[in-house]
């Protein structure tokens, strides 16, 4: 349900004191503070202060509980504060949809070890893809562009069992399993996981037979780059958080991955993840060493540091530790 109401400084009157508390909300920061306390008296510097925030994109809002004594003591109409906040009504109307469809199965039990042994023999991963699917539609939309971009990319693709998927489900459910649970950051990781390979579609397809020599190409290495260029010229205003995770990629913690050697907490462990998820899933899929395996048995090779060819584990301790919630026998 929709808690706040946007509103604009120009709805209100300096030298004028109001019985309600006035919030600022910076939508690129995700924060709401008090931008005026009831029966303050509003100034010309905080009402240039507000113009100033509104400039770059921050706006005032009123708590829906105050919408009557807003309205009668601005002389503002209802219909004004409806077509201010169409957008966000809106919004809020597809989140009480997808609620309504959804929040029943995101509550249902759900038994990691289970389900990943389950997929390790049907090789179906629908039921995990559904779980994280459910999820996600569950979100709180707020005002967030991340969150919103993230259930309309999850309700279109979130049904095709298909490898960015995968990926993206079961890195949302690594990050769950490390007890990361804020939404903007879920958000990021599958929307990184979905797209961060954009960049594979300037280099030529005959590299990707051969996994040693496209290991060795220079343009592959830059692949991570090549993928924010592409997105660069869409119409989407990915965040620097997005961009990061996707320019982080395969960058490892000893140092050896690219395209930037970057290592240890140089790394954002939300990109260990992104990384991390991809690894497992291209591993048991055949698409590094040509061996299909099962998704316990590619898991358990991170879990247990196995030395296997075309893959490095090198990862921060916790996380490859947190692999272990997987896996029905971890000895």
């Amino acid at each position: 349900m929709l808690k706040f109401y946007k509103a604009k400084a120009t709805f209100f009157e300096v030298a004028k004191s109001y019985s309600f508390p006035i919030f600022l909300y910076d939508k690129n920061r995700n924060l709401r503070i008090v931008a005026l306390l009831e029966q303050v008296e509003l100034t010309d510097e905080v009402m240039q202060e507000w113009n100033n925030f509104e400039n770059k994109g921050a706006y005032l809002q009123i708590h829906i509980d105050d919408l009557d004594d807003f309205i009668a003591q601005t002389n503002t109409s209802k219909e004004q504060v409806h077509a201010e906040n169409e957008f966000y009504l809106r919004m809020h109307k597809l989140q009480d949809t997808r609620l309504e469809a959804y929040k029943s199965l995101s509550e249902q039990d759900f038994l990691i070890k289970s389900v990943v042994s389950n997929v390790s023999k049907t090789s179906n991963y629908l039921p995990l893809i559904e779980r994280v699917k459910a999820e996600v539609l569950c979100f709180p939309l707020h005002e967030s562009q991340a969150v919103s971009l993230c259930t309309e990319l999850v309700e279109k693709l979130f049904s095709r069992d298909i490898l960015p998927v995968r990926s993206a489900a079961f890195a949302y459910i690594i990050c769950k399993q490390n007890k990361i649970t804020d939404v903007e950051q879920l958000s990021n990781v599958i929307i990184a996981s979905l797209i961060k390979d954009a960049g594979f579609g300037l280099i030529p397809t005959n590299l990707f037979g051969n996994i040693q020599e496209m290991n060795s190409s220079s343009l592959y290495l830059k692949h991570p780059m090549l993928s924010l260029y592409i997105l660069s010229k869409l119409n989407v205003d990915f965040s620097k958080e997005i961009k990061r995770l996707i320019l982080e990629q395969h960058e490892q913690y000893d140092g050896s991955g690219f395209p930037r050697n970057k290592k240890d907490n140089h790394i954002d462990f939300l990109s260990y993840i992104v990384n991390l998820s991809d690894q497992i899933l291209m591993y048991g899929a055949g698409k590094i060493n040509g061996k299909n395996i099962s998704l316990e048995k590619s898991i358990e090779i991170f879990y247990k540091r196995i030395s296997v060819e075309g893959i490095n584990i090198s990862f921060p301790e916790n996380l490859l530790d947190s692999l272990g919630s997987f896996l029905t026998i971890k000895d």
